[in-house]
């Protein structure tokens, strides 16, 4: 009897014990579950100042941002650079304990003005006031009577005060520029962009072959080997194709980039930029560029010899061919074939959207003796059926029209994701292998708008320091709407400044969104 005693008591215990564990992980269950309140998010200030504000002298010449972060709490703070002209930085965490210094810069050869402000994106979502600047130059270096204007970001956190001209800026949190920037980590590469537009003003005369603007832009990464991929906006076109460059080990870190120039032969105003794409995403200031036409018709060359002139006797076989359908806009193709009547050394060519009222202008040589070529331009087009025409001439008052061609461009799904979240967010307690803390992340898939349904997505985690999760059930639309995604992680130790990201695969990549958590574990006292 004392022996059948004796293991019922040793049962006991280990049934006790058992529970025990299983009830462990309780006490460390997530902010949002069943029983429990979310800790309220700290309070977020934010001031930004421009120096200088107005500066009068030399070209040329830069601006200085300075934001100074305050928060209630130490905790995780993401946010971005904000710019009058409609770019904006890529997100960038940063711990602030108490008060935290990060900055930006931009470099202009000529007159401008605008303004910067920073746009917190948590743990609560403000934006300051604008710092606004003017520059006015009084003079600037010699570029052989063009007009260059120059736009230059960089970015970085530490602090001090202000970027000083012309340097990157040298904050404690790494090499600035327009991408995420170094922690000390030396895998991390951050990217700058710079643009040119030359020239960036004109104003007289507008030759038959029009007046030639150029664009020259350089990347620059904090460390080699890297590799970007990057591509130029346009303010008429849109996104051209995505390009790679690539620092070889112990190579420049600077590289120069200059895609096509383009012919302006009427009065016009537009813009390009670089957007980098990986290894951190951001987007160089634009370079705008202005061209005022002051006399009305062609300027024709005299010709030496009395060969006959070609004039433009047909334009036919339009083809509309839209690129690979994805995200909206599309790269379409749109071919033409152009026949004169005798060489021509200059063709005027123009394709015209009727009911967008888009437009694109070219100009090519038709040489003998097949006085007959097919031209080609592009479109960026949304889900549009629409009506075309190109006209061609090398008189505009022998201007010749096609007959127009129907057309219609589908793009893919528009698939986003948003409100990315973990919970906890921000975290202080006991965890350990034997009593993780469980951290929740979800996310919102939405499907706007499709050529056809249903609509499958997928998907995947990953994280900042290379983990990712890529077991995930596909979502389905019958029709436009939101899911929810969700994922559960365990945190055995601590975890500072971790990045949780929500990835689309497919129908195509979309943009990823990201959430900082920080979890910091505590080792328990110990009972005397």
């Amino acid at each position: 009897m004392k022996r059948t005693k004796g293991v019922l008591a040793l049962a006991s215990s280990l049934l006790a014990a058992v529970l025990i564990v299983q009830a462990a992980p309780a006490s460390a269950a997530p902010a949002d579950s069943a029983g429990a309140s979310a800790p309220a998010r700290p309070k977020v200030a934010v001031a930004v100042k421009a120096s200088p504000a107005k500066y009068t002298g030399e070209c040329p010449a830069t601006v200085g941002f300075l934001a100074k972060i305050k928060v209630s709490r130490p905790t995780p703070v993401t946010y971005r650079w904000l710019r009058g002209d409609g770019s904006r930085t890529a997100a960038r965490t940063v711990t602030v304990n108490q008060t935290k210094w990060v900055k930006d810069r931009a470099t202009f050869d000529s007159g401008a003005k605008g303004w910067q402000a920073l746009e917190v994106l948590s743990p609560r979502h403000l934006v300051s006031k604008q710092a606004k600047f003017v520059i006015s130059c009084t003079a600037q270096a010699d570029k052989g009577g063009i007009d260059v204007v120059r736009a230059h970001s960089g970015q970085g956190s530490g602090d001090g005060g202000p970027v000083g001209s012309g340097r990157k800026p040298e904050g404690s949190s790494g090499n600035g520029g327009s991408g995420n920037g170094g922690s000390g980590d030396g895998g991390r590469v951050d990217t700058w962009a710079t643009v040119e537009a030359s020239p960036a003003s004109y104003t007289g005369p507008c030759p038959s072959t029009g007046v030639r603007v150029n664009f020259t832009g350089a990347i620059e990464v904090s460390r080699t080997p890297a590799k970007v991929q990057y591509r130029w906006i346009d303010s008429d076109n849109g996104a051209g194709p995505v390009q790679t460059l690539d620092f070889a080990a112990g190579a420049t870190t600077r590289r120069a980039v200059s895609p096509d120039g383009r012919s302006v032969n009427a009065t016009h105003t537009g813009w390009r930029s670089i957007e980098i794409l990986s290894p951190s995403p951001s987007s160089s200031y634009r370079a705008p560029y202005s061209v005022t036409c002051k006399n009305s018709t062609p300027d024709p060359s005299p010709s030496p010899t009395p060969d006959p002139v070609g004039e433009v006797v047909s334009v036919n076989n339009l083809e509309v061919l839209p690129g690979d359908g994805g995200e909206c806009p599309v790269a379409t193709r749109v071919n033409a074939t152009i026949t004169v009547s005798a060489a021509a050394k200059t063709v005027y060519y123009r394709a015209v959207v009727q009911g967008s009222k888009q437009e694109v202008t070219g100009t090519t040589e038709i040489p003998g003796p097949g006085l007959t070529k097919t031209v080609q331009l592009s479109f960026p087009f949304g889900n549009q059926s629409d009506k075309i025409v190109v006209e061609a001439w090398v008189s505009p008052e022998k201007k010749v029209t096609s007959a127009p061609l129907d057309f219609t461009v589908t793009c893919g799904p528009q698939v986003t994701v948003s409100d990315v979240r973990t919970s906890p967010s921000s975290y202080e307690g006991e965890c350990s292998v034997h009593k993780p803390l469980t951290l929740r992340h979800t996310a919102k898939v939405t499907v706007s708008s499709a050529p056809k349904w249903p609509v499958t997505v997928t998907y995947m985690w990953r994280w900042n320091n290379g983990g990712y999760w890529d077991e995930t059930k596909p979502l389905t639309f019958d029709k436009p709407g939101t899911q929810d995604i969700s994922h559960e992680t365990r945190a055995y130790y601590s975890k500072r400044d971790e990045v949780v990201i929500a990835q689309v695969l497919s129908p195509y990549k979309a943009t990823a969104e990201s959430a900082p958590y920080s979890v910091t574990c505590t080792t328990p006292a110990k009972k005397n």
